[in-house]
């Protein structure tokens, strides 16, 4: 699994001082969300470090990141909605992420039934 600081200085370099401000208190909100629900805080902090990760590229990249994936057209054609699935897929790309945490990213935005409680918290913290 990558190591943690090497996702946040890769954060931090690749998006706006604004971005990367929301976050640090995302990814901090997450981790103490977990702490007290029980659930892995590092999981919960890194998926907090990567969710908007894709969020300041644009849509034809997004759509290339997400090219294998079965979305519907109102999908693709949606900054707002694609980001989310993009940035799970760039994560991945990127670091060797477990899986948990690939999920919580790609929901984040829509959610799902019967989400997973790491779902949950990081779809509340954004």
């Amino acid at each position: 699994m990558t190591d943690l600081h090497e996702i946040i200085e890769y954060v931090k370099s690749n998006l706006s001082e604004k971005r990367f401000n929301h976050i640090k208190g995302v990814a901090q909100t997450a981790k103490d969300l977990a702490e007290f629900y029980g659930e892995n805080p590092d999981f919960a902090e890194m998926a907090g470090y990567l969710h908007d990760i894709a969020k300041e590229i644009s849509l034809e990249e997004m759509n290339q990141l997400a090219k294998d994936i079965d979305l519907d057209e109102s999908i693709r054609t949606s900054k707002a909605m694609m980001h989310a699935i993009a940035g799970a897929c760039l994560a991945n790309n990127l670091f060797d992420i477990p899986e948990e945490v690939y999920w919580a990213c790609y929901y984040h935005t829509t959610g799902r039934e019967n989400m997973t409680t790491l779902e949950k918290i990081i779809f509340l913290s954004d």
